[in-house]
């Protein structure tokens, strides 16, 4: 795509808005009653947009976890299958939930699925597996326990990515092997596989001690630097590690609030990058003193990082957030009169200045766990929304243009 310039002055936002209830709304599955959304991941790559849908049926349980593609130019559906349905056998079921949630990723036709599986760890949670695609989603070949574990333990907050080659990027939480009595905690782990998914490399540790289940995020920049951005133990603030010469080396915590906290605050944050190489994040913190969501950014590779800025309310929750250019899109969950909603703010210059919260979902319905992308010129902002106990994925599109009524973008 051809790069674009900004117009640096006297641009002004106007956020159009564009709302429905999307695609992959739960559907009546016949005797068995309705699937209701449990997990759910937004994979771009291209034109292509990959979805990945863990649904429970909302009378017996049964799981279905299912795939989908659309084309980002104009909404058409390219692919849709089954992965796992309520036959599949209850070895391959996944506990995968909101925080801890199935994971996509994709490299021209080959496309990878990531559930947690059953196993022996706290409240049921056991291995990693895949389902791999080499066909664009049409068939899928299921592989589980794919990163040998001695303690056939807890694989758990998990993410995956590939680079531009089409190596895959996985990082994951598990128990550590020597862990001193003094501390508690997971261990933050990382593998590759360069024939997307056939094989694994042998587990390494990013991390030795990190926060029990808040999850972790990967992302690779256009250079092909892998990223990961995650609740460090000590103290409970978020922190991110580069990839440098096949070592991880931690940069350091993204916020310096020092937040001490014997538990897990089952939120962590995002982060993407901008066209100039600056890394952008957003964190969620609950010390009494600096509760909420609060955006940093840094301009040497995660080194340092700027003063943190509060976005929302205290009650400000589960953020995450896309860049593109100059424009900058945060999104976050907050209560309103008992009830969960959606908000974003937006920036157009790069994070130095930011628009008021605008509402983004229906104050009727709870929604909550929101996910920001970009696609095809506009950031989509996904998210859970519950009606009459069925919650479906719904999605608002934000459309950014200036004074006279031009797209920016």
């Amino acid at each position: 795509m051809k790069k674009q310039k900004y117009k640096k002055l006297f641009i002004t936002l106007a956020l159009c808005l564009t709302a429905g209830s999307f695609y992959l709304a739960a559907k009546t599955a016949g005797k068995w009653g309705k699937y209701t959304l449990e997990s759910y991941d937004i994979y771009i790559e291209d034109e292509k947009v990959h979805f990945l849908i863990l649904e429970k049926d909302a009378l017996w349980g049964r799981q279905k976890i299912r795939y989908l593609q659309r084309s980002s130019l104009n909404n058409d559906i390219i692919q849709e299958s089954e992965i796992i349905s309520y036959k599949t056998s209850n070895s391959f079921a996944s506990v995968c939930h909101s925080g801890n949630d199935v994971q996509i990723a994709s490299y021209k036709d080959k496309i990878i699925a990531v559930w947690q599986g059953l196993g022996t760890g706290y409240k049921n949670r056991g291995q990693m597996m895949t389902a791999v695609s080499y066909d664009n989603g049409k068939n899928w070949n299921i592989q589980p326990e794919i990163i040998e574990d001695q303690t056939k333990g807890d694989q758990g907050f998990f993410d995956i990515a590939a680079d531009s080659k089409g190596n895959l990027h996985l990082t994951w939480l598990d128990k550590p092997e020597n862990l001193p009595k003094d501390k508690s905690g997971k261990a933050l782990r990382y593998s590759t596989s360069t024939d997307f998914g056939k094989t694994w490399s042998k587990k390494t540790t990013v991390d030795e001690e990190t926060c029990f289940c808040c999850q972790n995020k990967i992302k690779i920049n256009s250079s092909d630097e892998s990223y990961i951005l995650y609740r460090d133990a000590h103290f409970r603030d978020m922190a991110l590690a580069k990839m440098n010469n096949n070592t991880w080396q931690r940069q350091g915590f993204i916020t310096h609030f020092k937040w001490e906290f014997n538990g897990c605050p089952h939120v962590g944050g995002g982060f993407d990058f901008s066209n100039d190489g600056n890394l952008h994040a957003v964190s969620w913190m609950g010390q009494k003193e600096n509760t909420g969501v609060y955006y940093v950014y840094s301009k040497n590779n995660g080194i340092s990082w700027s003063k943190p800025k509060k976005i929302g309310s205290d009650d400000a929750s589960h953020p995450d957030i896309a860049v593109n250019k100059q424009a900058i899109v945060i999104v976050w969950d907050e209560i309103q009169n008992g009830k969960k909603i959606i908000k974003s703010v937006i920036s157009k210059d790069n994070g130095i200045s930011w628009s008021e919260p605008e509402l983004l979902s229906n104050i009727d319905y709870l929604s909550k766990n929101p996910r920001v992308v970009f696609i095809n010129n506009e950031f989509y902002v996904f998210y859970k929304e519950k009606t009459n106990e069925i919650e479906k994925l719904n999605f608002t599109v934000l459309k950014l243009k200036n004074k006279n009524g031009e797209k920016m973008l």
